[in-house]
C-alpha cells in the first residue's frame, strides 16, 4: 500500500508541473488526497499511518529534487496535507464531541437559569409573606435577603463559573485550531472567551498587583490571537497555546483567591 501511495503522489505532481501548478498549496492538496484516500481504503488502520505518511513525503522529495531552496517548504507543505489526512477521523470525532459539549452546556445554562428563579421566587414569597409582620420586622427581612442576593459568596460562585467558561473557550478554540478546523470555527471560540470574560471583569476590580499583571497579559495574549487569526498567520497555533497558558495563569489566583 506505501508503494501505490507513492506512485500516487508521483503522478500528481508531474501533473501539477506540467499544468505549471507546482504550489505549496497544491502540494499540500496532493499528499492530502493521496494519504486520505489510502486511510479509507484500510479502514483507517491507524498502524499504516507512519508508513503511509513516509512513502508520500519520499515521493515529494523525488519529484522535486531539482526545486532547490524551495524544497524545504515543499517538504514542509507536503507533511502538513499528509498530517491533515491523518486526523480527519479525529476532527470529525472532535465536531460530534464538540457539539455535544455545546447542548450540555445549553441544557446546564437553563437548568441553572430556572433553578435561580425558583430561589428567587422563594426569597420574593419571604418578603410578600412578611407584609402583615412590623416595619421593622420587613425591614430587617429585606435587608437579609438583599445581603444574601449579593453576597460575596454568590459573587465568587459567578465569577468562578465565567472564568470555567471563558478557559473551556479557549481550549476548544486550540483543539479545532490544531486539528484543521476552518479559522471561522476557531474565531468563535476566541469570541466566547472574550464574552466570558468581559462578563467576569466588573467582579475583578480589587485584585493584586501581581494577579492585575496576569490579566493584563492575558487581554494581550486574547487580542493578540484574534489579530492572528484574523491576518491569517502561521504561527496561530502557538498563539492560542500561549494564550491557554496565560488563561491558565490568570485564573489561577492562589490560595487565598477565595477571600478577596
Amino acid at each position: 500500500m506505501p508503494r501505490s501511495v507513492r506512485e500516487q503522489v508521483s503522478q500528481d505532481i508531474q501533473a501539477a508541473k506540467q499544468a505549471g501548478q507546482v504550489r505549496a498549496e497544491r502540494l499540500k492538496e496532493i499528499v492530502r488526497s493521496a494519504v486520505a484516500q489510502a486511510r479509507t481504503e484500510l479502514q483507517g488502520g491507524s498502524q499504516e499511518v507512519g508508513p503511509l505518511l513516509r512513502a508520500a513525503i519520499a515521493a515529494v522529495i523525488d519529484s522535486l529534487q531539482d526545486r532547490g531552496e524551495t524544497l524545504k517548504q515543499d517538504v514542509a507543505a507536503a507533511i502538513e496535507g499528509g498530517l491533515d489526512a491523518v486526523s480527519q477521523t479525529e476532527r470529525q470525532q472532535l465536531s460530534a464531541t464538540q457539539a455535544e459539549i455545546k447542548r450540555l452546556q445549553a441544557q446546564a445554562d437553563t437548568e441553572t437559569a430556572a433553578l435561580q428563579r425558583q430561589v428567587d421566587s422563594a426569597l420574593d414569597s419571604l418578603k410578600s409573606a412578611a407584609v402583615d409582620q412590623s416595619e421593622q420586622t420587613q425591614n430587617s427581612l429585606t435587608s437579609a435577603i438583599d445581603q444574601l442576593k449579593d453576597s460575596e459568596e454568590s459573587q465568587l460562585m459567578q465569577k468562578r463559573y465565567a472564568q470555567l467558561k471563558t478557559q473551556l473557550a479557549i481550549l476548544q478554540a486550540n483543539l479545532s485550531a490544531r486539528y484543521g478546523e476552518q479559522s471561522e470555527v476557531v474565531k468563535q471560540y476566541l469570541d466566547e472567551a472574550q464574552d466570558w470574560y468581559q462578563q467576569m471583569k466588573p467582579q475583578m476590580e480589587e485584585i493584586a498587583d501581581t494577579v492585575a499583571v496576569k490579566q493584563a497579559n492575558f487581554e494581550a495574549r486574547l487580542a493578540d490571537a484574534g489579530k492572528a487569526l484574523a491576518q491569517r498567520e502561521q504561527s496561530v497555533k502557538q498563539t492560542l497555546r500561549e494564550l491557554w497558558e496565560s488563561a491558565r495563569e490568570a485564573f489561577n489566583e492562589g490560595p487565598d483567591q477565595d477571600k478577596r
